[in-house]
């Protein structure tokens, strides 16, 4: 699988500098505010219902993949209410991600 960010549509077109704009086929954010990878020190812009960007996601482990999965409720990015349970899961998820980088 590719590492790179967006869809074919998006991947390719120039971004409007000063603002914020979605891709309409994938989701993913550029510009300002961007919703971005939230592995420490990543800055890959990615779709907002997603946590991190495929190549940091692939260092959590299964079982706090599914945690996070598990605990996620749509559209809890657009109305930002994430419940405890998902706090607690992407916080772990984070961590285990940040100490395979040695960041912790």
């Amino acid at each position: 699988m590719s590492d790179q960010v967006g869809c074919d549509l998006c991947r390719n077109e120039p971004k409007p500098e000063g603002r914020r704009v979605r891709c309409r086929k994938c989701g993913t954010e550029y510009g300002e505010n961007a919703h971005v990878c939230h592995a420490t020190g990543c800055n890959v812009p990615v779709p907002p219902k997603m946590l991190m960007c495929l190549k940091h996601w692939r260092m959590v482990p299964k079982p706090l993949q599914r945690a996070v999965w598990d605990t996620y409720v749509s559209g809890q990015e657009i109305r930002k209410d994430p419940t405890d349970e998902y706090m607690e899961a992407q916080r772990a998820a984070v961590e285990a991600v940040a100490k395979k980088e040695g960041r912790l």
